[in-house]
């Protein structure tokens, strides 16, 4: 679960995007990940993927591709790419 506020963080912020763009749908969230660590715990893309999938069910990302780019080397998460329509 220690991830879970990270994946809640990027959906808000994807959510609020496509509000702002009048998006019905999004269809890609794509996202930087290197070295993270939140509550004792480093944050996996498989995770970090499963609970985003998980928070977007009944919303406009609910079928979206969920694209995440391990970048060794680098510290935290960044949101690089919304895509939808």
């Amino acid at each position: 679960m220690h991830d879970f506020h990270a994946a809640d963080n990027l959906l808000k912020i994807s959510l609020s995007y496509a509000q702002k763009n009048k998006f019905k749908k999004i269809d890609k969230i794509k996202i930087e990940l290197g070295k993270f660590i939140e509550h004792g715990q480093e944050i996996l893309a498989d995770n970090l993927k499963f609970n985003i999938k998980m928070l977007a069910k009944g919303t406009i990302a609910k079928n979206s591709e969920i694209v995440i780019i391990e970048k060794r080397g680098e510290n935290g998460y960044k949101l690089i790419e919304i895509e939808g329509e």
